[in-house]
């Protein structure tokens, strides 16, 4: 991949990722709208790492409040014993399905779901649900803190 391509993928994913939009999506359709070469799963896991690392750096005092009330909370028998334990029990929770559904449906998701269609039906299908889901909710945005 010419490096200006890869800046350019680069410059889309952090713009997207805070957005409630996918930005892996746009990680496979701006290729496909401008006819370059995909580079696939390797590329995009790595820009993703580069967000996280950003995320990790910016933030890096919350992430090691938390670290430290996850030890705290293991060391104490006390997992969920204030707001910042169950925040950080929560990330790990929501974290570990995706990590080991990724790895282990590596090739699958490569060979078969990266397809520009398939992406397109997917981003319609959970916009819709979301869509309904908003309008449905009870509009109670607390983080319960």
């Amino acid at each position: 991949m010419e490096l200006i391509f890869a800046a350019i993928l680069g410059i889309i994913q952090g713009l997207t990722e805070f957005l409630p939009i996918s930005s892996s999506a746009h990680l496979i359709l701006v290729p496909w709208f401008f006819g370059w070469e995909p580079e696939g799963i390797a590329f995009d896991v790595s820009v993703h790492i580069g967000t996280s690392i950003a995320v990790i750096v910016f933030f890096w005092k919350d992430w090691l409040r938390l670290a430290r009330e996850l030890i705290l909370g293991l060391m104490k028998g006390d997992l969920f014993g204030n707001h910042d334990r169950k925040l950080a029990w929560f990330l790990v929770i929501g974290t570990l399905p995706a990590m080991f559904i990724g790895l282990a449906l590596e090739d699958t998701i490569e060979n078969m779901l990266r397809s520009p269609l398939i992406t397109v039906f997917t981003l319609v299908i959970f916009g819709a649900l979301l869509f309904f889901a908003e309008r449905k909710s009870g509009q109670n945005r607390s983080s319960g803190k």
